[in-house]
Order: C-alpha cells, then sequence, then structure tokens
C-alpha cells in the first residue's frame, strides 16, 4: 500500500510538473504580448504577396514563401489588421509546437523527456519574441515536427503518408529550406531502418512534398525567372553583407547567387575557413545566447550523446542536419551593433536542443533512481529499456 501510495505521489508531481509548463508558457506568451510589437504597418508590406523587397531603391525581385502571407492575409479578410494576426498566428505556431514537442517526446522516449523538453521551449524568452514578431520563423518548425511525428508512429497507411506529405510541403512553403531539412529526414529515416516499406513510404513521402512545393517555384520562375528568385537574391545579400559589413541598406551587387556558388564560389579553402569559423560562432556565442537559461545546453549536449550511445542516432543526427546551412552564414557580422547573425538563424537547432534536454535530464533521473535500495518506487514509474525509453516497471 506504501508503494502505490509512493507512486501516485510521484504522478501526482508529473502532473503539477505539467502545470507549471503550462503557467510559464503563459508568463512567456502574455509578457511578450505586452513588451513587444507585432510587425509595423509598413513591416505589414511583407504580407504582400508580391511586397518582398532588397533594400528601398530596387524593384521586387520575389516572394515571401506563401504559408505564413496566405495564413496572415486570410485574418486580413475577415477584418484582423496584419500586425495582429501576425502575432495570433505566431503565438498560436508557438503554443502547437510546445504541445507537439510535449506529446512527441512524451511518446517517443517518456514522460518526464516530454514535460521538460516542452518546459525549456515554452519559458525561452526569444522564442516568445520571434512567436510575437511573425508565424514566419515558427511555422516551419510547427510543420517539421509534424512531419517527423508522423515519420516516427511508423504507420505506413496512405493516410499517414498524406498527413506527412502535406505537413513536409508546409515546411517547406512556410521556408525553403525545410525541403532541403524533409529530404535528409527522410534519408535519416530510412537508414535506420533499412527496409523496403520505409524506402517506399519515405520516395512517396518525398514525392508528394516536392509535388506540393513545386508551384511555388514554377511560380517564381515564370514571374521572376529563377524558381528559387527569392532565396538566391538573400544569398546575393549575404554575400554582399560578408564583404561590406552589417550596412542595412546595402545597394545590391552582382544579381542572384546559386546555393552551391554561395557555399564554395570563394574557393574550398576560403570556404572551408569561413565554414568552421560560423561553426564556432553556432556553439561559443549563437546558442549560448539564444539558450538565455543555459542549463538546457548542459542537458541538451548530455541528451545528443546519449541518443547516439542508445542507438537512437536517426534524431539525435537531425541536430546536424539544421545546424550545417547555419554554419555558412554564422560567421558573417550581420546585426549592426552586436554583429553575428539574428538568432532567429538558431531557432531550429535551439528546438532540437530542448528536446535532447528533455530526454537527458530523464535519463540522468533514471541513472539516480537506479541507485535507490531495491523495493523503492522509481520517480514516475520510470525505468531503463535496451531501447532507452522511459517505461512502467513490470508488475
Amino acid at each position: 500500500r506504501k508503494t502505490l501510495q509512493d507512486l501516485s505521489l510521484f504522478e501526482g508531481l508529473l502532473h503539477f510538473n505539467l502545470l507549471i509548463l503550462f503557467a510559464a508558457f503563459l508568463l512567456n506568451i502574455s509578457v511578450g504580448w505586452n513588451s513587444f510589437p507585432g510587425p509595423s504597418e509598413g513591416d505589414a508590406a511583407t504580407y504582400r504577396v508580391y511586397g518582398w523587397e532588397y533594400g528601398r531603391i530596387t524593384e521586387p525581385i520575389g516572394v515571401k514563401e506563401p504559408a505564413p502571407v496566405f495564413a496572415v492575409r486570410a485574418l486580413k479578410l475577415i477584418g484582423v489588421p496584419v500586425p495582429v494576426g501576425a502575432k495570433i498566428l505566431g503565438l498560436s505556431a508557438f503554443a502547437g509546437l510546445t504541445f507537439l514537442t510535449l506529446v512527441f517526446l512524451r511518446r517517443r522516449y517518456g514522460k518526464v523527456a516530454g514535460v521538460i523538453g516542452a518546459l525549456f521551449l515554452a519559458i525561452n524568452p526569444y522564442a516568445a519574441y520571434y512567436a510575437v514578431r511573425s508565424p514566419a520563423e515558427l511555422f516551419p518548425l510547427l510543420f517539421f515536427l509534424a512531419f517527423w511525428y508522423s515519420l516516427e508512429k511508423k504507420d505506413f497507411s496512405l493516410k499517414n503518408l498524406a498527413v506527412a506529405g502535406a505537413c513536409a510541403a508546409l515546411a517547406a512553403l512556410s521556408k525553403i529550406i525545410f525541403l532541403v531539412f524533409v529530404l535528409a529526414a527522410l534519408v535519416l529515416w530510412v537508414l535506420e531502418g533499412r527496409s523496403a516499406k520505409r524506402a517506399r513510404f519515405a520516395l512517396y513521402t518525398a514525392l508528394l512534398a516536392c509535388a506540393l512545393t513545386a508551384p511555388y517555384l514554377i511560380y517564381q520562375n515564370s514571374v521572376f525567372g529563377r524558381p528559387l528568385s527569392l532565396q538566391e537574391n538573400l544569398l546575393r545579400q549575404w554575400r554582399n553583407t560578408a564583404i561590406t559589413g552589417p550596412i542595412q541598406e546595402a545597394p545590391f551587387n552582382g544579381g542572384p547567387l546559386g546555393p552551391v556558388e554561395f557555399m564554395f564560389g570563394p574557393g574550398v579553402r576560403s570556404s572551408a575557413a569561413g565554414f568552421a569559423a560560423g561553426l564556432k560562432k553556432v556553439f561559443l556565442s549563437g546558442l549560448p545566447r539564444l539558450a538565455y537559461y543555459r542549463i538546457e545546453l548542459f542537458f541538451g549536449l548530455m541528451g545528443l550523446i546519449l541518443l547516439y550511445m542508445k542507438r537512437q542516432w536517426c534524431f539525435a543526427s537531425l541536430f546536424f542536419v539544421f545546424i550545417l546551412p547555419v554554419a555558412f552564414i554564422a560567421s558573417v557580422d550581420q546585426v549592426l551593433i552586436t554583429g553575428g547573425i539574428e538568432r532567429r538563424f538558431y531557432l531550429g537547432t535551439f528546438w532540437l536542443v530542448c528536446a535532447y534536454a528533455g530526454f537527458g535530464f530523464q535519463e540522468l533521473l533514471e541513472v539516480l533512481t537506479n541507485l535507490l535500495p531495491t523495493g523503492v518506487p522509481r520517480p514516475f514509474g520510470i525505468s531503463t529499456d535496451p531501447k532507452g525509453r522511459g517505461v512502467p516497471p513490470k508488475k
């Protein structure tokens, strides 16, 4: 009877932690709503389909990714002003990402991992700040997590394939680089399972995602002459900023710059040196600044290492998929006052750090509870199984 009472106490503590998570999230978004302004009326132009410009003296050279644009303009049709609509959608995406992080980690790794991973995300003030600014930064993360969650269900039905493909396409239509992340994630997922079912499912998902993303690329090509018009002009902006420094309204010199040319155009040696410098900045300044509380970096690194040790390397490898593109720009002094790049570029990697931190915290808790004397109940009913998941103890 005493053992059952103790277990009930531990479950009560877990439910209390869920209340803490909810309260922390509400506090974070309320502070964000009141402290950080949404997009100004001038910034509202960025939510026009044809409204993106490079500086103020050039003609429109591309369009923003359509998913956040369409969502904001849909609210505008029912009378919600663009700045308010952008804030509402951004905070809704933040809430959805936090909730889905909780559900995904809870089902995949355990109750404690879900609560702690979601809590680290929910209390981060920078996540709330970028959520208030617009949905553009959190939409791709939300849809990518929904896509990954569909894969992890290992449900090979047509319905789940449609959901995975649609979520993957929405992630890409929110930020086109996520199409690369989706394809890389599918490759990792197939290599983990190495089965014909997985390979077919991944192939059909990739084809569906590309098919749903193709109209956006075709539109850019027909109107602006290049399928990646916006993205290649942004890469030219990065190159000009690296040369001239953080000039807010730098002149447009050089024309569109393709991804391969951007990464390797200066030469292999210069590109490798720039990549190494960017990677150094990611770990020494980028992620530590975004983490804010820093302790999640400790648990995140622990969780990342433990995932590899327990052969859960597929999810762990997403960290490097997300970090590689950022390393190519991290050494650029984009921000005039502080130098470096905006912290929003680290959000994808930081979300993974929060997820790994939840897993790392749970694994540490399991190690400590295994040191308890025999007969003492394990907190939250967790124990260690060969796959590294939190599971209830055997009756």
